[in-house]
């Protein structure tokens, strides 16, 4: 018997996270059917810390437990266009955001132009603002070379249709409208652009390899004039093909009776740039200091572009 005592105190001592009234009857040897008043009470009190215990495990679950994120519905997503092509097309289609689609109903929608709104409702969305500079340059990087007639932009709460964002607008058979919603942490960005197609032209690549000739497009309805600038700055007035044997960045551009219908850039031995040139300046003083200040933009893009440290002269009897 007294072998056996200090084997149970230490098994005692090894149980101290257990409450003593339990450690204390561990030599009883007690059954889980013994009915005497001294088994209820361990019985009992073995009950209260396992429910404590419980409490304990599953209030420290639920507060290491993620939080529910409220995650909006697929209506609410915006669906944007891609801003980037590489070629000048027409893209009639419908909308893929349902709150857009909801919005035009039957009017004529075209996913090219909307691609340039894209890229400008990405721009508000990062808090910058828009210019013209920035408008040309999202269209011609999207692939729209048609001229704008309207452009609007609305900024609104999440979810919130865009009350008036069409009203006012002069639509023709020939129009076409891009038109999308982007959204950044707080708001959504709308953005509109309009233009008028009232003589549609076959797709242009943008890309070429020197010495490749392009067949410039026609037109059964109108005859025509087309104006080309190599990237040296010379003027080309080519008929029906244009040879493109400089490599840089060329400009075209179809008139119908001296009113400009389609204009393009095309990239001759060259990656399509992802952004501008440079960045355009706002305008500032007299429509002298305006002259002023085009010509310092052109000598920065020429030097840019071909790499040289010497401005261009301008000379004002050219102006």
């Amino acid at each position: 018997m007294d072998a056996a005592r200090p084997t149970r105190a230490k098994d005692s001592k090894a149980s101290s996270v257990i409450p003593e009234l339990i450690a204390q009857t561990g030599s009883e040897g007690i059954d889980s059917g013994d009915l005497r008043p001294t088994a209820i009470s361990v019985h009992r009190s073995l009950e209260r810390v396992l429910r404590f215990e419980f409490f304990l495990l599953l209030a420290a679950n639920l507060a290491c437990a993620p939080k529910v994120l409220e995650q909006p519905t697929p209506q609410s997503m915006p669906i944007l266009p891609s801003y980037k092509a590489q070629v000048y097309t027409l893209a009639p289609t419908q909308p893929r955001d349902p709150m857009v689609r909801d919005l035009l109903g039957t009017k004529p929608y075209d996913e090219s132009l909307a691609g340039a709104a894209t890229a400008l409702s990405l721009l508000l969305s990062r808090g910058e603002s828009t210019d013209s500079a920035d408008v040309n340059w999202a269209c011609q990087r999207s692939g729209w070379p048609y001229l704008l007639s309207a452009h609007r932009q609305l900024i609104l709460p999440k979810d919130n249709v865009p009350v008036g964002l069409l009203d006012g607008l002069r639509l023709t058979q020939h129009s076409r409208l891009g038109v999308v919603r982007a959204r950044s942490s707080e708001s959504d960005i709308w953005v509109l652009l309009q233009s008028e197609v009232p003589t549609p032209l076959a797709p242009v690549a943008m890309s070429y390899r020197s010495g490749e000739t392009l067949d410039l497009p026609t037109s059964s309805e109108a005859s025509l004039a087309w104006l080309a600038v190599d990237p040296t700055g010379a003027l080309v007035r080519p008929d029906r093909r244009l040879d493109l044997n400089r490599e840089g960045e060329w400009l075209i551009e179809a008139s119908i009776e001296e009113r400009v219908l389609f204009r393009a850039a095309l990239y001759v031995d060259m990656d399509v740039p992802e952004v501008p040139l440079f960045e355009t300046a706002a305008e500032d003083g007299s429509p002298r200091d305006h002259a002023e200040q085009a010509s310092e933009m052109l000598s920065l893009a020429h030097q840019i572009f071909f790499a040289v440290d010497t401005p261009l002269q301008r000379d004002p009897s050219l102006d």
